[in-house]
Order: C-alpha cells, then structure tokens, then sequence
C-alpha cells in the first residue's frame, strides 16, 4: 500500500474555501412588471429572501370592529377577521 501526500499553497487552499451563494432567480428581472409577469413562487421566494415583490397593501373601507367578540377571537371571528385586526 502507497500512501501519498499532497498539499496546497496558501493562496489556493484560501482561494478554494471562498464560497458564494447562489440566487435561485433574478429578482431584479421583470420587477418593473412583477404582479402579471412572475410565477407565484418567484413573488414568495423574491419577497421573502429580497423584499421585492411583495403583495402591495390596499386600504378598505370596510368597517371592520376588531374589538367586538375580542374574548372569544380564536373561536368566534371568522379567517379573514383575524387576518384583518
């Protein structure tokens, strides 16, 4: 049995435990037009890793009493009442 040893220089042992990390999509490309030209997953994964892409935020006018029935929210609010307050 041949055992057989071998290093690096220190200018290339360094170079080789650089890493970079890698986007799984361009977020930049198609902003402009996000809403009609991204697929679902591009809008969550852009929004969560970037901030970009993002749902835009609507007012209403709807009056909505996020005070009332607030003891027994859990059980008694309906989903988007909960969303909502």
């Amino acid at each position: 049995v041949v055992l057989l040893s071998w290093s690096l220089p220190a200018a290339a042992t360094s170079a080789l435990l650089q890493t970079t990390t890698m986007c799984l999509t361009d977020c930049n490309a198609g902003l402009a037009n996000f809403e009609a030209a991204w697929t679902d997953w591009k809008k969550n994964y852009c929004c969560i890793n970037e901030n970009k892409g993002c749902p835009m935020t609507t007012t209403t006018t709807c009056q909505t009493d996020c005070n009332a029935g607030l003891v027994n929210w859990q059980a008694g609010w309906t989903q988007w009442k909960k969303d909502f307050c």
